[in-house]
């Protein structure tokens, strides 16, 4: 089944937000695809910080009616398109909160994809991060891409660095200096130094398991799955992109 149809099984959602690590890109870059060969036109923006585009021609303005004008012009004949305020070394200026109403609001765009942070090698979110995304009420549903096949690693000095805010919340796990089970259970469920805070809105959260690449991880990967799913966090994916495998986990 297409990537589009199992993530995008209700015809009222239309504005979709992005975050995580490894594999969102690649995932985006497919959803766009699938969504542009039916027929769909896709805006793909970010909010406010600057980020490599994944797909799509760039469109960029400063003023923002000149840059809705531009891309219901440029859409009818480009289905896919990347918009932002202006362009700076191949990175664009992501674009405020009015300009993501207009965008939502305009009958010449079928799908919005808003991209929220910056990629990252290892996928967890800042308190901040997940204040940022929670603020958010225009979205319809939420993509969280989380790279499985980190657990268990032993983290480097620069992977510590960017799980940091992570392990200095929950203490218990610093000494260890890895991404353990016990670990992630804990920052995905934690109502207050956790995540969990953004599986408990109104929009579903999608969390997608990528780099599941052989049985071992398959098999963590569906026990881990099955351990949030007791803590009410529902729609739960384990994913391959390579090889553009994604697959719904089951609660039984």
């Amino acid at each position: 089944m297409p990537i589009s149809q199992q993530l995008i099984d209700n015809s009222e959602i239309h504005l979709i937000g992005f975050v995580g690590g490894k594999g969102r890109s690649h995932l985006i870059n497919e959803l766009a695809s699938e969504l542009a060969h039916n027929g769909k036109k896709v805006v793909l923006t970010n909010i406010e910080k600057d980020i490599l585009p994944p797909s799509g021609q760039i469109i960029f303005q400063k003023d923002q009616n000149k840059l809705l004008k531009q891309i219901e012009r440029e859409i009818k004949s480009n289905p896919i398109i990347y918009a932002g305020r202006e362009l700076q070394d191949h990175f664009v200026v992501g674009v405020d909160s009015t300009m993501i109403e207009k965008l939502a609001d305009s009958r010449y765009i079928d799908y919005l994809f808003l991209i929220m942070g910056n990629s990252k090698s290892i996928s967890f979110l800042s308190p901040g991060e997940i204040t940022e995304i929670t603020k958010y009420e225009l979205v319809q549903e939420l993509i969280y891409c989380f790279q499985f096949d980190m657990i268990d690693q032993v983290l480097g000095e620069q992977d510590l660095g960017e799980v940091a805010q992570v392990l200095s919340r929950f203490t218990e796990f610093k000494p260890d200096k890895a991404i353990s089970y016990e670990l992630m259970l804990k920052y995905f469920t934690d109502p207050a130094g956790g995540a969990n805070k953004i599986f408990q809105q109104k929009w579903p959260t999608h969390l997608i398991f990528t780099d599941i690449n052989n049985l071992l991880l398959e098999n963590r990967c569906i026990n881990f799955a099955r351990d949030l799913q007791s803590h009410q966090i529902k729609h739960i994916w384990q994913a391959n992109l390579k090889e553009n495998m994604i697959k719904r986990i089951s609660s039984r």
